[in-house]
């Protein structure tokens, strides 16, 4: 639950009331085992990758039967592009947003739910944080700003996880645009929250995907800036460039190329489609040309 947004995880309760009666929790472990949970400790359903401790307490969780139901409803709502009523979803939901949601229970439901993609490393450093995409470009250009202080419990080469205080971070969830610089470094990380969940009534931990260790701002001749996730713009080639929702549709709209200088030479960019998009923020890929200088 914790990869996803507040609506998401209101709609995955819904589905999953629904698919109840499909999931089942035995004192023996079983083939078809893919979670354990023990009752007697403040712990979220694990994985089952080796046997935990054995106590009283401990059952362990299939979800063989309703994964056969979530897939079946999922390519039928694909195919049909309805809600089913049996569902009994709120009407504000979309259908594209449950098949996603769908999908999302469906891969943690499967016998091999997924594996990390890198190797993760235990660290105990503290990193300057900002949150919003204005907030990060007057970071990275180095004008007056205000930033937190993160906890950094471990890295990988796709990732962070870091501690945080909630009370000075009330607007961040999963989605939230992030930017990271260690203490006594000058180089801002760019990222994603992915997953968030709290500790403590006091502390959240956060899981942010790295998307950049090298991104810059730029400026179009509309008046428009943006974050160019990479440190130059290659012609004949994509390029992608966070923008506020309102500028990207702007210039999506427009129906004319976007122009903009770099390093004293000047880009012609193409909008070509939206990559992702959170609160205040869009990741626009464009095509590159290059004008001259």
């Amino acid at each position: 639950m914790d990869r996803l947004k507040t609506g998401e995880i209101e709609l995955a309760e819904q589905l999953l009331s629904h698919f109840l009666p499909g999931f089942s929790l035995t004192r023996q472990i079983r083939p078809e085992n893919v979670y354990w949970i023990d009752a007697g400790k403040p712990l979220p359903p694990t994985r089952l990758a080796k046997l935990p401790e054995v106590t009283p307490t401990l059952r362990f969780f299939s979800t063989a039967n309703a994964l056969s139901a979530i897939e079946t409803i999922r390519s039928d709502m694909a195919a049909t592009q309805q809600i089913p009523p049996q569902l009994g979803l709120d009407p504000s939901f979309d259908v594209a947003e449950v098949v996603a949601v769908l999908q999302h229970l469906s891969i943690f439901c499967a016998p091999q739910p997924p594996m990390r993609s890198h190797t993760r490393h235990q660290v105990k450093s503290w990193t300057k944080a900002v949150d919003g995409l204005r907030p990060i470009m007057d970071a990275i250009r180095g004008s007056e700003f205000a930033c937190g202080t993160w906890e950094v419990e471990d890295v990988s080469h796709g990732g962070v996880r870091a501690q945080v205080v909630l009370e000075a971070n009330e607007g961040i969830g999963v989605g939230t645009l992030v930017a990271m610089c260690p203490d006594g470094g000058d180089n801002w990380l760019i990222g994603v929250v992915r997953r968030f969940s709290r500790g403590s009534h006091t502390k959240g931990s956060l899981g942010i995907e790295t998307l950049s260790r090298a991104s810059r701002v730029v400026d179009f001749d509309n008046g428009c800036e943006g974050l160019l996730m990479d440190q130059s713009l290659q012609p004949g080639g994509a390029a992608v460039i966070v923008l506020l929702p309102d500028d990207w549709q702007g210039i999506h709209q427009s129906g004319r190329l976007a122009t903009l200088d770099l390093d004293g030479e000047k880009f012609r960019l193409r909008p070509l489609e939206m990559q992702q998009s959170g609160n205040g923020y869009v990741f626009g890929r464009f095509w590159v040309d290059q004008v001259g200088v």
